[in-house]
């Protein structure tokens, strides 16, 4: 005998109107009260299987689309972080050539039978431009370490030198770039101590390098590798 059974169902969610949804089925089952139940509990189950079913889809989408958003934030800090590094070669190449010309003026002035021209005083807009310029540790493509000074251009001396730690006792800041990470040293007010930042997102982050005779090559690598991790986990 052909039993007929008409179920509703009723969707309710939070801060929304409740929906439901009404349907028959037609199946050759027994006709008994009993049996229309059994019949019903049978279809319920497998309804709920199959809305667990689209929960669990649903759980696997969701985790997909944030694995996705993860690594289009990655992929944009790649971005910006490969932009700024070519930004700051074309600065380091544009300072070596302004360097350069500075060391050629004297030895065109030095010419025989030439006019000595009178060498023009640096307005103040370029005295505080220049004394905002920081000194800077850049590893270069040849695997070595470039040490930029705004006033004399490229030194001479090598990293981790007697030279070295005196230079760096005499500057109050310095930009460092390695082959792991960046960061902007600054002297904690009139003490030898550093702090490294970074800046990532509006948010300063900040680690202690030392004092000043700790600032070794090996140190600031290190340094700079913490903090490139913890921007990447961000």
């Amino acid at each position: 005998m052909t039993t007929n059974i008409k179920m509703q169902l009723e969707f309710v969610s939070a801060g929304s109107e409740s929906k439901s949804f009404t349907d028959s089925v037609r199946h050759d089952r027994d006709a008994t009260d009993q049996g229309k139940e059994n019949l019903a509990r049978e279809m319920f189950a497998e309804l709920r299987k199959a809305v667990c079913g689209l929960e669990a889809k649903v759980l696997t989408l969701q985790e997909q689309l944030t694995q996705l958003t993860f690594e289009l934030l990655r992929e944009r800090s790649e971005r910006y972080e490969q932009r700024l590094s070519a930004l700051e070669a074309l600065l380091s190449t544009h300072a070596g050539r302004s360097s350069s010309a500075q060391e050629l003026v004297p030895v065109v002035e030095q010419r025989p039978h030439s006019p000595l021209a009178p060498q023009r005083p640096l307005q103040p807009a370029e005295l505080r431009a220049r004394s905002r310029v920081l000194a800077r540790v850049e590893y270069g493509a040849q695997g070595l370490y470039v040490l930029i000074c705004p006033q004399d251009g490229a030194l001479s001396f090598t990293p981790d030198s007697l030279e070295w730690f005196d230079w760096l006792a005499s500057l109050t800041s310095f930009r460092f770039i390695g082959p792991q990470g960046r960061f902007t040293a600054y002297r904690e007010g009139q003490t030898r101590s550093w702090k490294a930042y970074r800046t990532f997102h509006g948010r300063s982050h900040k680690r202690s390098l030392g004092t000043t005779d700790r600032l070794t090559i090996a140190r600031l690598e290190q340094v700079a590798a913490s903090l490139q991790s913890e921007m990447i986990s961000l």
